[in-house]
């Protein structure tokens, strides 16, 4: 077991040579290293044979590869672009070449690392960064086009070269960005990761790296594919890895949700039991404002159900809703009638008043902020922002059902637009909506207590008081 008095030696060994790298160089290329007691668990998660030949591409300071060493591998192996990672990793008995393995051919690579053949796991850290002219010397229009048309960054261009370098049934382990699981311009090599390649294990590390914008995941897929595989779900806790949930592989096509528990799988399924979303409901457009005059109403000036210095709307079909969304206060929106929308309010727009109503309660009811924070963003703590792409895949209840309960929901707006706001009758109505949304979605009563305690662990105690 290696103690925390050397993890702490190697993380400040690789912290001082970060700080030596000019920052622009660090942006450019997306250099952020990674702790030592992580690397030392995501080696120690990965279930290989000891004599496995182990690759870490884009190595740095190796602590990967250190980590590998003392968990009894020897077989081992680094390269990256940064000389001086390259003497340290040497210095730590740590076979490590110079060599580009993004913008490189794989055989070259591996060449460079005197292999005559693929390996057997690949692990690290790749960087995060947009292609740009100081990144991309490459000249090889195969790789540089093949990254290009799969999202444009230095990761995508790592997870690619990889794939290629791996033995049949070989793993690749890698931490990147979490968005991979979601934002469209990754959506061809997810969908061909998907297709051809079983996906081992996913672990949400949240906001890892201090440094770097945005949440991360560890990925880890294996070379090989079967029907029945299915994909495990875990998050970073005092540094363990624990379990979430085991959800089949084949259940994904296209995007990939981290399901916190078996449970949310089930509801989130039996929300989507409803074909029709909010795309395809009546005539809704949703644009963002773009006026830039001093009369525009930005997102600072509206609350949950109303304005905070305007007096209510009654006329029109516009509802206004805050740009970003926060996790703590979920979605915050009004009816606008005509009013003008600055660059900060995404806008809603229906056929009719009682449409855009019908949706002010839902965008403020629990089921529509938890499918937003779990399925939508996938449960990311950072702020967010309420566009189209995400609004538009929420599940509309069934006609039906919603046709019993659409009068009560529009009477009960009217009365909370016209509470104070935040008294206690304000916040009787509002819990007298949610509840009304819970019964027009069919949810019964366990369904309704998870979500209660799900969005009581999310949002701020003022909104579940």
């Amino acid at each position: 077991m290696y103690t925390k008095k050397g993890f702490e030696k190697i993380d400040v060994i690789s912290s001082q040579h970060e700080l030596e790298i000019d920052i622009t160089q660090k942006k450019d290329f997306g250099i952020f290293y990674t702790d030592y007691s992580l690397a030392y668990n995501m080696i120690k998660e990965i279930d290989i044979k000891k004599d496995s030949i182990i690759l870490d591409p884009c190595c740095g300071t190796g602590v990967f590869l250190i980590a590998a060493k003392k968990l009894g591998y020897n077989k081992i192996y680094g390269c990256d672009i940064d000389n001086n990672a390259i003497k340290m990793c040497n210095a730590n008995a740590i076979n490590a070449k110079k060599c580009d393995t993004i913008f490189n051919d794989v055989k070259n690579v591996l060449n460079v690392l005197n292999l005559n053949k693929n390996v057997d796991c690949i692990i690290g850290n790749p960087p995060y960064a947009v292609l740009n002219n100081n990144n991309c010397k490459c000249i090889d229009k195969r790789i540089f086009d093949e990254i290009k048309n799969n999202g444009n960054n230095l990761f995508i261009g790592s997870i690619i070269q990889s794939i290629n370098m791996l033995n049949p049934y070989g793993i690749l382990s890698y931490i990147i960005p979490k968005n991979f699981l979601h934002v469209e311009s990754y959506k061809n090599l997810r969908k061909y990761i998907l297709k051809k390649f079983d996906i081992l294990e996913i672990v949400d590390i949240g906001a890892h790296f201090k440094n770097v914008r945005g949440e991360q995941i560890i990925f880890t897929m294996q070379n090989c594919k079967s029907n029945s595989n299915k994909i495990k779900f875990k998050t970073l806790n005092n540094n363990k890895f624990e379990f979430l949930s085991s959800i089949p592989q084949n259940f994904y096509s296209n995007e990939i949700v981290i399901f916190k528990s078996n449970q949310d799988y089930i509801v989130y399924k039996k929300l989507n039991k409803s074909k029709e979303t909010l795309q395809q409901f009546k005539k809704i457009e949703i644009h963002r404002g773009h006026s830039k005059s001093k009369k525009a109403i930005k997102g600072r000036d509206i609350r949950k159900y109303g304005f905070k210095n305007n007096m209510p709307v009654n006329n029109g079909n516009q509802l206004f809703i805050q740009n970003i969304y926060s996790a703590e206060s979920g979605s915050i929106a009004t009816f606008a009638g005509n009013m003008e929308a600055g660059e900060t309010i995404t806008v809603l727009t229906s056929e009719n008043k009682d449409e855009c109503k019908l949706i002010l309660a839902f965008l403020h009811s629990s089921i529509w902020n938890l499918y937003l924070y779990k399925f939508c963003y996938n449960s990311s703590k950072l702020t967010m922002h309420t566009d189209a792409k995400y609004l538009f895949r929420i599940p509309m209840p069934e006609n039906s059902i919603l046709n019993k309960y659409l009068r009560r929901i529009l009477n009960l707006v009217d009365k909370i637009e016209n509470e104070e706001y935040m008294s206690n009758n304000w916040f009787n109505v509002y819990r007298e909506l949610d509840n009304t949304i819970y019964s027009a979605y069919g949810m019964n009563k366990y369904d309704t207590l998870y979500i209660s305690s799900e969005i009581s662990k999310i949002q701020s105690k003022r909104w579940i008081s």
